[in-house]
């Protein structure tokens, strides 16, 4: 093949032949790149919302593990211990529980988080009945205790699932820690 057509180009056409090849790769690459950085911010976005969500159940963890104390203290003393504090321990349980409610209404979790949520939610909506057998005494420390644990498990297995779902995992484990 000869190579004479390229002396028939006027400069214009020979820049396009040089230049051409070059630009749509560096278009090709700068487009895969920018996708690239748009997946990583989206990941990054998600994983602080897991970290927020680690931090709030952390704090209600908190509160319910005070919550739960007190109420075994209250019917293991047939009602004289902790009479004024649990009120005001059930108060701080609640505020943290509508935090931790407004949370997931106003933030969009996973789809692998809905099991965990739908039960952690399902034990929530328990905690009046539960309270007010504890008033009453008319539950044993040990169902109480049961009841509580069992919440704090599901509220703990949304942190652990935060490690293991986090779209950036490293990052998932040091906010989960």
């Amino acid at each position: 093949m000869k190579w004479n057509w390229i002396g028939n180009l006027t400069l214009k056409q020979k820049f396009v032949i040089v230049i051409a090849p070059s630009l749509l790769a560096s278009i090709l690459f700068g487009g895969l790149y920018a996708n690239d950085q748009y997946k990583l911010t989206k990941e990054l976005d998600q994983v602080l919302i897991l970290s927020q969500l680690a931090v709030a159940n952390s704090s209600l963890v908190h509160e319910i593990q005070k919550e739960r104390g007190m109420s075994a203290g209250f019917i293991g003393s047939n009602g004289s211990a902790f009479q004024s504090k649990l009120p005001l321990q059930q108060r701080d349980t609640d505020k943290l529980i509508h935090t931790f409610q407004s949370f997931l209404s106003d933030h969009p979790l996973p789809s692998a988080f809905t099991t965990e949520i739908r039960n952690t939610k399902n034990l929530i909506s328990e905690i009046p009945e539960i309270r007010k057998k504890v008033k009453g005494l008319s539950i044993n420390v040990a169902d109480e205790v049961a009841f509580y644990t069992a919440l704090n498990k599901e509220l703990l297995s949304i942190v652990d699932l935060t490690a293991k779902k986090g779209a950036n995992q490293q990052i998932a484990i040091k906010a989960a820690a």
